[in-house]
């Protein structure tokens, strides 16, 4: 009798995987195995296969699993039993795109992730694969894009593992009042150390809605490369000069906007004036006050340009968007 009613329950339980790359949500449902086995003495005995069965939890009943119109899977009577649940698990695409772009998958889960209904742990494992195929495809896309940065805008760039280039999708909570789990973008570093070198570096977040984001140069550097600048640009010598004519060319306020102090540049665009870690009075150095001639350029603790874009097409245009960039590097990593 046990047996028949463990037999029963069992049925009450179906486990299916989406076979569209639609993305659907988890309840508080807890796949776990059954696995019997028979002593090997006892040979006459077939031993039985290993099987998974869904443990039931009676607060799900008559619930509704998913997030949309076309992810959600419902639970239905079944006889005088606690209802029959169906669990969908997100399904990736079988084959990755060409490593050079970033496929609309990625995008997608990403998307998802925007969502507060989505952005927790459950919804994540449930969506494990999607995850491991957006993953892969920007590891994919990062490899492919350093070395053409190496060939074509800095030669300072030296060949780096990759896991030492991209930064993972977990945000750390411990000092924050988001508890968010996860990130909604990619993000890669390419400089001379990696994301964790003290140099400067080319900054890449890929963002759905818009919201890409590409920069260049230093930002916060330590204190003593950031006494080096400021002293480069009191001297008014070779280095200090060549900056601010990096950043006032025609080409480069076209595309960053003027080097102007109070400004933010143009729309999408920021020159290194406008950042928020800027000083609010003159810096403490011999010499120095708020009438100093070039108080605006010594208010700087930052030294970095920035553009956000409506989409990535490709590792192409990304590269051609980065060598803009390495003109200010050379300089900020004096």
């Amino acid at each position: 009798m046990k047996g028949a009613r463990n037999s029963k329950l069992e049925d009450n339980f179906v486990i299916e995987e989406d076979t569209n790359s639609d993305i659907a949500d988890q309840d508080d449902l807890a796949l776990s195995s059954d696995v019997s086995s028979l002593s090997d003495s006892d040979s006459s005995v077939p031993a039985p296969k290993k099987r998974k069965i869904q443990k039931w939890n009676g607060k799900t009943q008559g619930q509704t699993v998913g997030s949309s119109a076309n992810e959600r899977r419902s639970t239905k009577p079944s006889g005088n039993g606690p209802g029959r649940t169906v669990i969908t698990l997100a399904k990736a695409p079988s084959k990755q795109p060409p490593p050079h772009i970033i496929s609309d998958t990625m995008m997608n889960f990403l998307s998802s992730l925007k969502d507060p209904a989505n952005n927790d742990r459950d919804w994540f494992q449930q969506h494990d694969a999607l995850y491991r195929y957006a993953w892969d495809n920007w590891n994919a896309f990062v490899t492919v894009l350093l070395p053409r940065l190496m060939e074509e805008a800095d030669e300072t760039l030296p060949f780096l593992p990759t896991k030492d280039m991209v930064y993972r999708i977990y945000r750390d909570v411990r000092f924050s009042s988001d508890k968010t789990p996860y990130k909604t973008y990619m993000s890669a570093t390419f400089s001379r150390g990696g994301r964790k070198g003290a140099y400067a570096g080319y900054h890449l977040e890929v963002k759905p809605g818009s919201q890409s984001f590409i920069a260049g140069g230093r930002w916060c550097p330590e204190k003593e490369h950031l006494q080096i600048f400021r002293q480069h640009i009191i001297d008014d010598d070779e280095e200090g000069r060549r900056f601010k004519e990096i950043l006032n060319g025609s080409d480069f306020k076209n595309f960053f906007g003027p080097a102007k102090p109070g400004g933010r540049g143009l729309g999408r665009s920021s020159s290194v004036f406008g950042h928020s870690d800027e000083l609010k009075v003159a810096p403490k150095m011999p010499g120095v006050d708020k009438n100093h001639p070039q108080i605006d350029w010594l208010k700087l603790r930052s030294f970095y340009v920035s553009r956000t874009w409506v989409t990535v097409e490709c590792s192409e245009r990304v590269r051609n968007l980065l060598i803009r960039f390495s003109t200010v590097l050379s300089f900020s990593n004096l």
